[in-house]
């Protein structure tokens, strides 16, 4: 089906945060991530990898690699196609597989062959590469893990329709696969303020629409707005604007009732 070549087989077990550079090769990779997460950008688009996830990136195409927080185990290869249409491996992260036939079993097999070069080991270095190549394009068949862009809007919809449910940093991290460490300090980057300031931002902006256009009692909007008591609520209503619920309430009947008049 392919007809291969390998260039290089590399394992690393990285026990520390680290910077890979942008850079690129003049052949196909395949970058298996064991364990630990990070980001890299492959072709100008950023993805987020964790465990058991997967990089393929095309000859000449940039890329590169951000761990910031613990290290990482990963496995790469790097190949040559003869005679093959690019469009059949497609750039990206994608989910892992399990198992004896798996993609990271046949990478580790394609290691052994090279550190061993038992009788005919590169028509089975060969073999074996190819049998990668056909279990990454079956993953990639299957799901593609969404860049990090993708990934905050994400988060930023899971907050707005969860945020009445009690949610937190560590639910929301859960929710899109980042350690919640990782999430803190990218969520920050990218919104300017903390995942607690966000949420809470959410709670404030229904709270203050219901104020304004029902007559929900102070305890209904607090339990609608996720707050865990009233008590609660008023406390942090009064820390956001300078004033209780009850008296925006009076001022904003106020004004309306003003503005009214004038027309």
């Amino acid at each position: 089906m392919f007809n291969c070549d390998l260039k290089f087989v590399v394992y690393h077990d990285r026990q520390n945060p680290y910077d890979v550079r942008e850079h690129y090769h003049t052949c196909y990779e395949i970058v298996y991530y064991i364990e630990g997460s990070g980001t890299t950008t492959i072709g100008g688009k950023k993805y987020q990898f964790r465990d058991n996830t997967f990089s393929l990136i095309k000859p000449n195409e940039k890329h590169d690699e951000h761990v910031p927080e613990e290290g990482v185990k990963l496995i790469y290869i790097g190949f040559e196609l003869e005679d093959s249409d690019e469009d059949e491996l497609q750039s990206g992260i994608f989910d892992g597989d399990s198992g004896k036939t798996s993609l990271l079993q046949t990478m580790f097999m394609i290691k052994e062959e090279i550190s061993n070069r038992s009788s005919f080991y590169s028509q089975a270095v060969r073999n074996l590469t190819e049998y990668a190549i056909i279990n990454a394009k079956r993953l990639q068949n299957k799901k593609l893990v969404e860049s990090e862009s993708d990934n905050f809007a994400f988060i930023k919809n899971f907050i707005h329709y969860n945020f009445t449910k009690n949610i937190n940093g560590k639910s929301v991290a859960k929710s899109v696969g980042y350690s919640y460490d990782y999430l803190r300090k990218v969520f920050k980057t990218h919104f300017g303020i903390s995942i607690k300031e966000y949420i809470d931002n959410e709670k404030m902006t229904q709270a203050l629409s219901l104020l304004e256009n029902t007559e929900y009692s102070i305890s209904k909007i607090a339990r609608q707005c996720g707050f865990n008591s009233t008590s609660h609520f008023i406390l942090a209503f009064k820390n956001k604007f300078g004033t209780t619920p009850n008296k925006y309430i009076s001022e904003h009947k106020h004004k309306t009732y003003a503005q009214q008049q004038k027309i």
